[in-house]
């Protein structure tokens, strides 16, 4: 059995740019976002910092997605609370992985 295609000219030449196309169109629509790595230095009780002035600071970084660590200061997490106050979802990891 064989199968025989016909293409004329104009068709396979309009398959060549379709591909390319595609790419000029996808590099119009890419998204970005700044990502902040954030160490809190033992809950900001190290620096004297308050949840407000944490998040402060990820406002005038203009970070769109934060990730925290030394959250806990006095055995209390500001993490969630800092969020709160951006407005922001928060999720907890628990535990002490990395």
């Amino acid at each position: 059995m064989s199968i025989t295609m016909k293409f004329s000219r104009r068709a396979f030449s309009a398959s060549l740019l379709l591909p390319s196309g595609f790419a000029l169109a996808a590099k119009h629509t890419v998204t970005r976002f700044k990502l902040m790595s954030f160490n809190m230095w033992v809950g900001g009780t190290a620096s004297g910092s308050t949840p407000t002035d944490l998040a402060n600071a990820v406002k005038t970084a203009g970070a769109d997605v934060v990730g925290m660590q030394e959250t806990d200061g006095n055995g209390e997490d500001v993490s969630k609370e800092v969020a709160k106050l951006l407005g922001w979802n928060h999720l907890q990891q628990g535990g002490r992985t990395a």
